[in-house]
Formats: C-alpha cells, sequence, structure tokens
C-alpha cells in the first residue's frame, strides 16, 4: 500500500483483559506514516492485550494483528535486597547502604509500589 496508494487508512483497535476498556479509532491517515497514541498505562490490568491494525488504500486492506502481555507482578514478588544490605541494620535507616529499608524493585518499580 503506503507509497502507491494516495489516501492510505488504518483502523486499529485495542483490546484487553477483564476490566480493560476497548480502544480505537478507524479512518487513521496513514500517508506516509501514522501513529497509535497508547502508551504504558494504558496497560494497566494484568494480561493479554490484542492491538489489531488494519491497513486500507482502496479496496485493499491489510490487517495486522500485534500481542502484549503484562504480568500480574506485586511489589512483595518483585522486591530484592541491594547487595550492601547487612544484618542489624537499623530499621528507618533510610538512604544509606546496608539499611534495612534498602529494597528495589527487580523489574523497574511499579506504579502500585510507589
Amino acid at each position: 500500500m503506503g507509497l502507491n496508494c494516495p489516501q492510505a487508512t488504518i483502523d486499529w483497535k485495542l483490546t484487553g483483559p477483564n476490566g480493560f476498556s476497548t480502544l480505537m479509532m478507524t479512518g487513521v491517515l496513514a500517508s506516509p506514516a501514522f501513529s497509535i497514541p497508547i502508551t504504558n498505562a494504558t496497560f494497566n490490568y494484568p494480561g493479554l492485550y490484542t492491538l489489531t491494525i488494519i491497513g486500507h488504500c482502496g479496496q485493499d486492506s491489510c490487517p495486522c494483528t500485534l500481542y502484549f502481555y503484562k504480568p500480574d507482578c506485586s511489589c512483595e514478588e518483585n522486591l530484592v535486597l541491594n547487595p550492601g544490605f547487612y544484618d542489624g541494620a537499623i530499621a528507618g535507616d533510610f538512604g544509606f547502604p546496608g539499611a534495612s529499608n534498602n529494597w528495589n524493585a527487580a523489574s523497574g518499580t511499579p506504579p502500585s509500589c510507589i
């Protein structure tokens, strides 16, 4: 389609797990490029998300499906001890290497843990 189509458009639809509200747009101008306005914050429920994109040029269409999976992770399961932690650290000793409160999230800090 792309360069040989004077007015290419796309339709897109994002579906997700239970509780997620489907997002969609139709007739988005795609010449010469397009963007889909979703961010990390869009994926607010754990589970499988499906992004379906259909490109249109005249009577021709070209579908594409992408899958995203957000695991169910809680703060407690993602915490790892900082390397400087030592036995007998004083609780509430924030900000110092080895403090008993020096915990980090293993894969980044989930927004619910901040």
